[in-house]
């Protein structure tokens, strides 16, 4: 067991914090007891049809959402504590809130979002001087993964004085205006052990639009003029992209990429307008299953 194994359960106006080690000379502690689904990995939903012959064909592997029961009991000076800490446990995810579950442990700290999904379990044991709340959350992760520290890189456009590059296009039939400007770009890492996907934010002041590679050959191509005022926010996982909060179709080059487990890319953006420019914000988290 690792030092230190703290679980903090939030949804904004409600927090939970309960600890595998907790300090029992203070007047109430939370000792967290179980935590289904919260260890180990996730298997995946598939479809199994039977061959003609022996055996079966699997088809669309896909993980679907996690399930956490995470579980505790508390102890506290009497009747008034012991109802304190039962109103905030069952306030945890009223009217549909999300819920962020963060374990902090000795190699750092992973988190999900999650949203209540069952009633939770109290059983309060209560006398003059003293309480014990017994107490269960049921969650619920539509997205399976864990994730850990935020991995952020900003890549910009060539610099005024920066010429053509030759050929003058690439493969993909675009023109390549120039090379990276100094201090324009670096290493966009993932420490974790699932691919992670990044969320960028492109401004600048890119008439035509401009394209994201991560430096393997892969691009997203958005083809909207792009302004310090009017961000375009990439959505990688989703496939999206958006603009003033509103979701835009300008996106002709869909070559999401993500960063691999225990890898990195070198992420590049260029701007389809020669005599335009832009700079992009790109962020992922290390991720785990």
């Amino acid at each position: 067991m690792s030092p230190t194994d703290i679980i903090t359960i939030t949804d904004g106006p409600n927090r939970l914090t309960a600890t595998r080690r907790p300090d029992t000379s203070a007047d109430q502690f939370n000792l967290w007891t179980s935590s289904a689904a919260l260890d180990g990995g996730l298997g995946v939903d598939s479809t199994k049809t039977s061959r003609l012959g022996a055996g079966t064909v699997q088809s669309g592997a896909r993980r679907p959402g996690r399930e956490l029961t995470i579980g505790g009991v508390w102890f506290g000076p009497g009747q008034a504590a012991a109802v304190g800490f039962i109103d905030t446990l069952t306030a945890i995810g009223d009217d549909g809130r999300a819920v962020d579950v963060r374990r902090t442990t000795g190699v750092g700290v992973r988190w999900c979002t999650c949203r209540l999904d069952g009633d939770p379990k109290v059983t309060p044991v209560v006398e003059d001087d003293w309480a014990r709340v017994e107490w269960e959350l049921p969650l619920y992760a539509e997205d399976p993964h864990f994730y850990g520290s935020e991995r952020t890189v900003q890549v910009t456009t060539p610099g005024a004085d920066y010429g053509l590059v030759w050929p003058l296009f690439d493969p993909a039939g675009l023109l390549d205006w120039g090379v990276d400007g100094p201090g324009g770009t670096g290493a966009l890492a993932n420490a974790g052990r699932a691919e992670a996907w990044p969320v960028a934010v492109v401004s600048g002041n890119a008439a035509s639009g401009f394209r994201l590679g991560d430096g393997l050959g892969h691009w997203v191509v958005y083809r909207g003029a792009v302004t310090e005022q009017a961000p375009v926010r990439l959505d990688f996982a989703a496939g999206s992209a958006s603009q003033g909060g509103d979701r835009t179709q300008l996106v002709t080059g869909r070559g999401w990429w993500s960063v691999p487990p225990g890898g990195q890319v070198q992420p590049v953006v260029e701007s389809l307008q020669q005599g335009t420019t832009c700079r992009c914000d790109i962020t992922i988290y290390d991720t785990y299953i």
